[in-house]
């Protein structure tokens, strides 16, 4: 029976498309027409557009691992388990002054799919304004209005919940702002919900901020329920390798190649200067590991980087077009003066904070940490995709404006004001740089106090995490390269909290959550502060910031699109400036992050560059062959004083990234055998989901609290062992199932059925997974008030 039932809807379906496909990491040909590096949603976006026309061919290298369709990265209830895999870069900042001095980890996508494979699935936005500052900012026709028919295009939006969870959670669709033909069904809600969202709603609105119905609208700030970045066919994560890759890898024309990191990018002339036209480049060169032979493969029309905002500022600075202290200090010939690349870094800064919830006539989502409940729970899920594995990470959110949550909105807008041009930006940056900075400075102060322009995102587990992100950064850091070692990891410095005013904003973000679980509605769950919350003042709150800060994995903004006078880096064609043929597609052309999270922005903006790039192609005239074999010559120089001993920081990471070294084969074709490396399983068994939250690096590495204990509080309905009405969730589901199935969750505990085996496509978790509280969540078609 769950056997049949899987062959339906299951993971397996998720390979519709691929029985006369190419298959991965095929032989290479000598020349393509565009070579895009990074296989993330922005490069598989694009390489998917270019390959409509069968008469143009696309490479897509990508330095990361395609993925084995392990439960930890497909079921939604795992979302975030892949966090601590073999698929993020696992990258770490240079220590944080303004915080507390220690460094900051940084989780990055680190396979085909990019950060799809490892975020959580949240889908918005962000807000009309934001996008308009582009324009403001010198971008013609990237205002939101421009942006809208990309935004669409994108998603295959489903409305897919009940009227009872509509008018129970404040759910709506705004047909004229949503797609329906996008790649597969890759945007809807999960099918179950938390009741604590409800209460948390309520209390928000007791406040006077309203709950928004369709956060997609871009035009109201308040209470909001994210859709999720899913196959609402099957209720698995629909990254961008699934959506947009898989069902179009039959064409001829699309080679993808992984495990392949571009090492550096070729030019026509090799180390000449460009001539007044603009560098040109003609190819790249890559390789699987450090230690491996190079390879080079060439570009007929252009090279185009999807390698996000930190490889893609890597990458141009090592082929010598920064600003010249970068350039000066990784020993890199010069080829384009362009002081932008790697600068304007920024990210939303966040705090998560450890409560809990005491009434155990609620059902939170640690209730899965009941075995019984989590074998139910497994059948749902297989039988007809309902249930509470279909939930994910943080949702039902909210996305506030400045005066919303703040009653010192207009004095820091004030203070803001106040601050001269350069007073909180670090030393020694170029004219052009500052100068950009001075262009953003009115829009972002404008938008403190503006009601439709969300300053912080609230997130709450559904069951006692809640988590403060300044939606509005004021700091900015920098990407850059230390050395000519491609293969070396570049200093990133967000400077985060270096303009304090981002500080406070998070503070008072803080604060509204303690008023919120102070309203009647949320009193009802009985909350208990964690330490984090309780600081009564907002310099106690404060030290809390500079201590927990950490980062909400959306890094932008350090190939800047903005006017070169300005420290832009690229044009409103996404073309590097000084280059004829380079363009940058991902997050790090965003001159200013928009509020809200980067998946659904990063698409729009892929989705637009596939169509200036069309344009570019059809306004330009025949491309030629480059000379083969290309120039491969080394444009080094002499490193500035001092930075020959600078050693390379070694990153920390939870697993070991190195994988046995594979030259891409130009004779017999080739499939991907190897499995990327598994996680230490002392690793898992010490990620302790306390109350099914997104795991937080930083945890891992300081320890986190006992599953029955946070920050000192005893044991709590919403954490650890479930109680109360928790323990009879799965009786009652059991007997709502049909007969056929009900024998399923008697298998997944163990004993002799159908239940024992894992569905086509299913991968078992690795060893020692187990043993961790599962990461779960969800909401429920049948939800009620409780």
């Amino acid at each position: 029976m769950l056997r049949s039932l899987i062959a339906t809807l299951g993971l397996a379906g998720s390979f519709t498309g691929l029985v006369s496909a190419r298959p991965l990491n095929a032989p290479l040909l000598d020349v393509y027409d565009y070579i895009i590096v990074g296989g993330g949603p922005s490069g598989l976006t694009v390489a998917n557009r270019l390959t409509e026309d069968p008469d143009i061919n696309v490479l897509v290298l990508e330095a990361g691992f395609p993925d084995h369709y392990e439960a930890l990265i497909q079921i939604p209830v795992h979302a975030g388990g892949s966090i601590i895999s073999a698929y993020n870069w696992a990258d770490m900042t240079v220590p944080q002054t303004s915080l507390d001095g220690r460094p900051r980890n940084l989780p990055q996508g680190y396979a085909l799919g990019g950060g799809t494979i490892i975020n959580a699935m949240l889908w918005n936005r962000g807000d009309i304004g934001d996008y308009d500052d582009w324009v403001e900012l010198g971008n013609e026709g990237w205002g939101w209005d421009d942006l809208l028919p990309y935004f669409e295009k994108s998603e295959s939006f489903s409305a897919d919940y009940s009227p009872e969870n509509a008018e129970y959670f404040g759910l709506g669709n705004d047909a004229s702002v949503h797609g329906t033909d996008g790649p597969l069904e890759n945007v809807g809600f999960p099918r179950y919900f938390y009741n604590v969202s409800h209460q948390w709603f309520e209390g928000i609105n007791a406040l006077g901020v309203p709950t928004v119905p369709d956060p997609a609208t871009g035009d109201e700030k308040g209470a909001m329920f994210l859709p999720y970045d899913t196959n609402t066919l099957n209720q698995t994560r629909a990254d961008a390798r699934r959506t947009y890759y898989e069902p179009f890898a039959q064409r001829e024309n699309l080679y993808v190649s992984t495990r392949q990191r571009v090492t550096r990018l070729l030019f026509e002339g090799g180390c000449a200067e460009p001539n007044e036209d603009g560098a040109r480049a003609v190819g790249v060169e890559f390789a699987p590991n450090a230690g491996d032979p190079r390879q080079t493969v060439a570009a007929r029309r252009e090279v185009i980087l999807a390698a996000g905002s930190i490889r893609s500022p890597q990458l141009l600075e090592l082929a010598g077009i920064g600003s010249r202290s970068a350039l000066r200090a990784g020993g890199i010939q010069e080829r384009i003066v362009l002081p932008g690349v790697g600068n304007n870094l920024q990210d939303h800064l966040l705090v998560r904070t450890f409560n809990t919830f005491n009434n155990p006539d609620f059902i939170y989502p640690n209730f899965l940490q009941n075995q019984t409940n989590n074998a139910t729970a497994e059948a749902q899920y297989f039988a007809d995709r309902t249930g509470p594995w279909t939930f994910g990470p943080d949702d039902g959110n909210a996305f506030l404006s400045l005066p919303q949550f703040s009653e010192r909105a207009q004095q820091i807008r004030d203070e803001y004001d106040a601050q001269s041009s350069d007073e909180h930006l670090a030393e020694g940056l170029d004219d052009t740089v500052v100068a950009g900075y001075n262009a953003m400075k009115p829009l972002i102060s404008a938008s403190l106090t503006n009601n439709r322009r969300g300053a912080i995102e609230l997130l709450q587990s559904n069951g006692g995490v809640f988590e403060s992100s300044n939606m509005r950064p004021m700091s900015r850091g920098s990407v850059h390269i230390t050395s000519d070692d491609s293969f070396a990891d570049p200093d990133i410095d967000f400077r985060y909290g270096s303009n304090p005013l981002d500080l406070d904003i998070i503070v008072d973000g803080m604060s509204f959550i303690k008023r919120v679980l102070n309203t009647p509605d949320m009193q009802i769950l009985e909350p208990a502060l964690g330490t984090q919350l309780q600081p009564d003042d907002n310099a106690g709150l404060l030290d809390v910031v500079r201590r927990e800060a950490a980062t909400e994995f959306h890094p932008t903004g350090t190939c800047a699109m903005m006017p070169r006078n300005r420290g832009g880096v690229v044009d409103p064609t996404l073309l590097v400036y000084g280059t004829q043929n380079i363009r940058v597609i991902d997050a790090s052309i965003e001159p200013l992050v928009p509020a809200s999270h980067m998946m659904a922005p990063i698409y729009a903006v892929a989705e637009k560059a596939a169509d200036v790039i069309k344009a570019a192609a059809i306004n330009s005239p025949s491309p030629t062959d480059p000379d083969l074999p290309l120039d491969r010559a080394v444009c080094t120089s002499a490193p500035a004083p001092g930075a020959e001993k600078k050693k390379k920081r070694a990153a920390t990471s939870v697993l070991d990234k190195r994988a046995p070294s594979r030259p891409v084969p130009r004779g017999p074709s080739y499939r991907e055998t190897q499995t990327p490396p598994r996680p230490d399983a002392s690793i898992l068994k010490n990620l302790i989901l306390v109350a099914g939250q997104y795991p937080n690096p930083e945890w891992q590495e300081r320890g986190l609290p006992d599953s029955d204990l946070v920050e000192g509080l005893p044991k709590a309905a919403s954490v650890g062992k479930p109680v109360g009405r928790a323990l009879r969730w799965a009786e009652r589901q059991v007997g709502e199932l049909a007969g056929d199935v009900r024998g399923i969750v008697d298998g997944l505990l163990g004993g002799e059925g159908e239940g024992e085996e894992n569905p086509p496509g299913y991968q078992q978790a690795p060893p020692g997974y187990e043993d961790a509280p599962p990461k779960t969540g969800g909401r429920s078609k049948r939800a009620r008030r409780m």
